[in-house]
């Protein structure tokens, strides 16, 4: 796996964590 495809991987799980954080946040609002 590249570095690249690393980091965005490691960012969507991030994402998804503060969505589940934030159930009512928007993506932009959680982003």
């Amino acid at each position: 796996m590249e570095l690249g495809d690393a980091r965005r991987t490691r960012r969507l799980i991030e994402l998804v964590e503060d969505l589940s954080a934030r159930p009512t946040g928007s993506i932009p609002v959680a982003s």
